[in-house]
């Protein structure tokens, strides 16, 4: 078992009608690796959404919150070789989490999805087209039987994912915090309101009165 090599990728690539990777890009080939990109539909909030240049070529992953993303590229794995694939390294830092299967079967065709999760208070920004993960090929011992699973030849997020993604549990609780404090943010201004207030009218008083004593009825 072994890794494939920057060359080794490329035989896989000119082996038509079934190339290893479809839509490769020659820049994106690395030493025994290649990088992945953004394909143009995503999941976010239970919805899907389209980039490109006629409404947005930005997807906005608001802090603490998850989204379902596609390559660009289609994969065609033989029955030798299995795939692994994870978020670049600049994204990581960033705070961004990839979520995903641990490989990509032998036999498997179509394009890639994961969950990218935004672990930071911060939004994070993903262009159209740009590259977000490496994949990596590795040579199976033995024989392997082709994927049959019900993803096989998926081309759309609603080929792979059956149910609503739910919402991000530490974006609800990030929002139930939001939330509170601008219940307590009321109700302090609400206080200071009423304090100042009955002050104002005590001070009336009190005025009132020392009048009273130092003129007289």
């Amino acid at each position: 078992m072994g890794v494939l090599s920057k060359e080794a990728i490329l035989k896989r690539i000119e082996n038509v009608p079934k190339p290893l990777i479809v839509g490769f890009l020659s820049k994106s080939l690395q030493g025994a690796s290649y990088d992945l990109h953004l394909g143009d539909e995503y999941l976010k909030g239970g919805s899907l959404y389209k980039l490109d240049s006629s409404t947005s070529q930005y997807l906005e992953i608001p802090a603490h919150d998850v989204v379902v993303v596609a390559t660009s590229e289609k994969v065609n794995i033989p029955t030798d070789l299995v795939g692994h694939f994870g978020l670049r390294l600049g994204l990581v830092m960033k705070g961004l989490v990839l979520n995903n299967e641990p490989q990509i079967d032998p036999g498997y065709s179509g394009r890639l999805f994961c969950l990218l999760y935004n672990l930071t208070d911060k939004s994070i920004i993903l262009t159209d087209n740009q590259s977000f993960a490496t994949i990596e090929f590795e040579t199976v011992e033995g024989t392997c039987n082709e994927y049959k699973g019900p993803y096989r030849k998926a081309d759309h997020i609603s080929d792979a994912v059956r149910e609503i993604l739910p919402r991000s549990g530490l974006k609800e609780l990030s929002d139930d915090f939001k939330k509170m404090e601008s219940r307590l943010t009321r109700k302090v201004d609400h206080f200071y309101t009423l304090f100042f207030t009955v002050i104002t009218i005590i001070l009336a008083v009190l005025g009132f009165l020392v009048t009273r004593i130092l003129i007289g009825p």
